[in-house]
């Protein structure tokens, strides 16, 4: 699976995937990313920049701290949004959705 990101359409890649049988699916470039990983990444990030670290250690025990503090409900509310992504998803015809 693949969008037609420049890197996935070079030379070098297709000859790869074709001289190894790859088979490819066509995957459009705006689709949405379903992980709901990828909201607490999200989350992390923007927590992180309003600490300002300064240096490598503060960002390493920023970011230890805050793993640490995140509540578990929120990892569940994320996971349990996954039948909603999905009908979502299909709604919209696998354009982007609010996730």
């Amino acid at each position: 699976m693949q969008d037609s990101a420049p890197a996935h359409r070079c030379k070098a890649v297709t000859k790869f995937l074709t001289d190894n049988n790859i088979p490819v699916l066509d995957w459009p470039g705006n689709s949405p990313d379903l992980n709901p990983i990828e909201n607490a990444w999200n989350k992390m990030k923007n927590t992180i920049a309003k600490k300002l670290p300064t240096n490598i250690n503060e960002l390493k025990q920023a970011l230890t701290k805050l793993w640490g503090d995140m509540d578990l409900s929120y990892f569940t509310n994320l996971a349990t949004s996954m039948p909603n992504r999905i009908e979502m998803v299909i709604s919209y015809k696998g354009n982007m959705t609010k996730y």
